[in-house]
């Protein structure tokens, strides 16, 4: 079922952008856990390949603009025109704030685990979420903050030569997948996560990448989707338990160049009934349920991480001619001294002396 944002978002509020319509910069993307709302995330032409088909207007947003994963932003002549939206500065006014509400009367325990809130999930704009496997929560009547810091990964293009289970990662356009157009390691598990339930089940989750001759699988396959995702997750831990390189069966390694977000969380009750009460002078409608997110970034600038080659060719010389120098004093003079007294000087000894030490008295 898809959710109308307008109607479980109070206000939305994106850096100096007070009041900013939720439904403007938030777009219906299908994932794991149904319908969800992407905010920064690059187009679907972008991600999946030409032969993917989708449902409907979902995952529709702009086009990315001065940005690649490989460089970030370039040739940005405005900062203000850019795709993904750049936040430029760090702090708590400098974000994304979310106010979120919903009918009490709406309330389902039997969905999330008997959690009660939105689940909120970070990634990078090229990479599809699998929001069941990593998000955080935020409760109704909380007011929650979260702090983010990226961490990056670069590798060096000197790296690029040695064999990717050499250097345990792939670069973006390294490894091709069926579906997606740029190598992610989420993107690759949902990959062997959809071919291992197409071949088992003959058919596809109704969030899973396909074409148009794929079939949905329907709530009698129930049995057999769950014995995929079972029989999925031991051959990973039986690879993982031989010593393998990760997701072996799957083959997806990190990604070369990568950036994930560490997030600090902070939450406090949020008095909102007090605070509509303050500001518009009449009681809230009590059959809504209210919560607040804050995301910003933490600092504005951070550190990346670079893989690089420990010896390479050079370092190899020199650290084998320093070595042969400090243990024994070779230099290219004393080789020519050991081939000239191992050819040239028994060779003339023999013909003078007849003998190849030289004379015998």
């Amino acid at each position: 079922m898809k959710l109308d944002i307008s109607e479980y978002t109070d206000a939305c509020q994106f850096l100096v952008e007070a009041d900013t319509s939720c439904q403007r910069i938030f777009r219906p993307i299908i994932l794991d856990e149904s319908v969800c709302y992407t905010f920064n995330m690059l187009d679907r032409t972008e991600i999946f390949r030409d032969k993917v088909i989708h449902f409907k207007n979902y995952h529709v947003t702009a086009k990315s603009l001065h940005w690649d994963i490989d460089k970030g932003y370039t040739n940005v002549t405005n900062p203000f025109k850019t795709y993904p939206n750049n936040a430029y500065l760090a702090g708590y006014g400098n974000g994304l704030q979310i106010t979120f509400k919903q009918p009490a009367s709406e309330l389902d325990y039997m969905c999330l685990k008997s959690l009660q809130g939105f689940s909120v999930a970070l990634h990078a704009p090229h990479v599809l979420p699998q929001l069941n496997k990593q998000f955080f929560q935020v409760s109704f009547g909380d007011s929650v903050m979260a702090a983010v810091q990226p961490k990056m990964m670069k590798t060096s293009q000197k790296v690029r030569k040695y064999h990717p289970d050499t250097r345990q990662c792939y670069f973006t356009n390294e490894k091709y997948l069926t579906y997606f157009k740029q190598y992610t390691p989420s993107n690759c598990r949902l990959e062997c996560h959809t071919n291992y339930t197409l071949e088992m089940c003959k058919c596809v989750q109704f969030f899973m990448p396909r074409n148009k001759t794929t079939p949905i699988c329907g709530n009698g396959q129930r049995i057999c989707l769950k014995k995929v995702e079972i029989l999925l997750k031991i051959r990973q831990l039986r690879d993982t338990a031989n010593q393998k390189s990760d997701t072996y069966f799957c083959d997806c390694k990190p990604s070369c160049v990568d950036i994930t977000y560490m997030v600090e969380h902070s939450q406090s009750v949020w008095n909102y009934k007090e605070l509509h009460l303050a500001r518009r002078r009449e009681p809230i409608n009590e059959s809504y349920l209210y919560a607040r997110l804050t995301i910003f970034f933490k600092q504005e600038s951070f550190l990346t991480s670079e893989r690089n080659e420990l010896y390479g060719p050079t370092d190899f010389l020199a650290n084998f001619g320093g070595l042969l120098g400090l243990f024994t004093g070779f230099s290219f003079l004393s080789l020519a001294e050991i081939i000239y007294f191992l050819s040239v000087r028994i060779c003339c000894n023999f013909r003078l002396y007849n003998f190849w030490a030289g004379p015998k008295n």
